[in-house]
């Protein structure tokens, strides 16, 4: 009987096996490649998104100015730049998708947003330019702004390396006789996610200005911002430092800028190593001749007396945040805790800081706290000083200062300081001449 052969067919089965395998891989393989087909391609490099919101209902000067300065800095620091202007809500969310797609895992994706802004509920919102600001509440701002929380969103989603994102916004609309909710007013502290950089140009619960000089095209943040970034070699958080002294300065300390930064790895730089021209603005910080002390604009300091008044009304009123302001020398939100029904050592001393920075309503704040608590020769003669300090640049304190002299019998002197006022206060001059005597001092 002949002997089965084994062989050919372990031989057959082993070459079956082998095939069956190594179609297995190429079906593996050909899986792998249709997978990576699949994902995205991330960007390389550096992508910046530039938005100046200004044709607002209560329209503002400088936002546009500050996107294109930005937008052309960031250019030559060889940024991928998207400049956009006046976006209404749909846009903003358009706009800000579309570069968050496009900066694709990135080495750094930085948003600069100038206009309007401000706090509804428990985030911070941009206002698109269609949201009606002049009837702004915490329901119209969570239906119509866009939360910067959702553009935080839309960057991690996509992956980016490190996120920046600069917010020169809650900006000052000088309407005189307006009565803004003060619960509104400012964004709120936030936290950085791990990779990020938020970027504020003023304090938590504080107001930031939409100029700082005649001859400046952009609010002192911005301006501030472009100069330190002509500098090279620069880690970002001491740019960011610098940015905040400078504005601090620009602004006579009534403008606090604030960042929060969970960046990982290596110092994070924006300029590498480009030497720039630093900002082509001629503007400077102007100073009051040989006193050295910085000259107020009088429409400023009008509605800083509306604020201060408003506070003790709003029942909103973050009281942490204005604290915080006030020690991290904001010279308007010391003044206004000062008022806040402080104790009369607190309220002095709170007073004290704000009148050392010239600040002329602290300088008449202070001067009647010396009438209302030191009533004594000594005391009106600090009263005087500080009265005559803030009359320089706050008229209506002048009011008061004619009131002292009156006190001290000195009506010629009470005359000059009500007739300085204008022609509005001379009616108020002849009827303090045809009182008997001196007139108790209402504030």
């Amino acid at each position: 009987m002949a002997t089965p052969d084994y062989t050919c067919r372990h031989l057959s089965t082993g070459v079956t096996a082998m095939t069956a395998f190594k179609q297995l891989v190429n079906y593996a393989i050909w899986l792998a490649l249709l997978w990576i087909a699949s994902q995205p391609t991330y960007a390389a490099g550096r992508y910046a998104l530039l938005i100046g919101n200004a044709a607002y209902d209560q329209p503002l000067v400088n936002p546009v100015n500050d996107a294109r300065a930005m937008a052309s800095q960031l250019q030559q620091l060889g940024f991928d730049v998207t400049l956009q202007t006046d976006l209404k809500r749909d846009a903003l969310l358009q706009q800000v998708g579309q570069f968050a797609q496009r900066a694709q895992g990135a080495e750094l994706a930085l948003v600069f947003y100038a206009g309007h802004g401000a706090q509804g509920g428990d985030s911070n919102y941009l206002v698109p330019v269609d949201l009606p600001t002049r009837t702004l509440s915490r329901q119209s701002l969570q239906r119509g702004g866009y939360d910067v929380n959702q553009l935080l969103g839309e960057l991690q989603r996509n992956h980016v390396q490190a996120g920046v994102l600069m917010i020169d916004a809650c900006r000052v609309v000088y309407q005189r006789g307006d009565t803004p909710d003060l619960s509104l007013q400012g964004l709120k502290a936030a936290s950085a996610p791990k990779g990020y950089v938020l970027a504020y140009s003023t304090s938590p619960g504080g107001r930031a200005s939409d100029y700082w000089s005649r001859e400046s095209k952009n609010s002192p943040y911005t301006y501030a911002m472009l100069n330190e970034l002509a500098k090279p070699a620069q880690p970002l958080e001491t740019l960011l430092k610098n940015v905040g002294n400078r504005v601090a300065t620009l602004t006579q300390h009534t403008q606090i800028p604030w960042y929060s930064s969970s960046l990982t790895g290596n110092a994070l730089q924006l300029n590498p190593g480009k030497t720039l021209a630093s900002s082509t603005s001629t503007a400077k910080i102007t100073t009051g001749g040989s006193r050295g002390s910085a000259v107020w604009d009088s429409v400023k300091l009008y509605d800083w007396v509306i604020e201060i008044r408003q506070q003790k009304l709003d029942p909103y009123l973050d009281r942490k945040a204005l604290k915080n302001r006030a020690n991290a020398g904001d010279v308007v939100a010391q003044t206004g805790w000062a008022m806040l029904n402080q104790p009369a050592a607190e309220r002095k001393k709170w007073l004290e800081r704000a009148a050392a920075q010239q600040f002329p309503l602290a300088q008449m704040y202070l001067g009647e706290w010396y009438l209302d608590n030191e009533r004594n020769a000594a005391g009106r003669q600090q009263a005087e000083v500080w009265l005559n300090k803030a009359a320089e640049f706050y008229p209506p304190a002048r009011a008061t200062l004619a009131d002292l002299y009156l006190q001290q019998g000195n009506r010629s002197g009470a005359d000059i300081a009500l007739k300085e006022l204008g022609g509005s206060a001379m009616g108020y001059i002849n009827q303090l001449k045809n009182k008997s005597g001196p007139p108790a001092i209402t504030r």
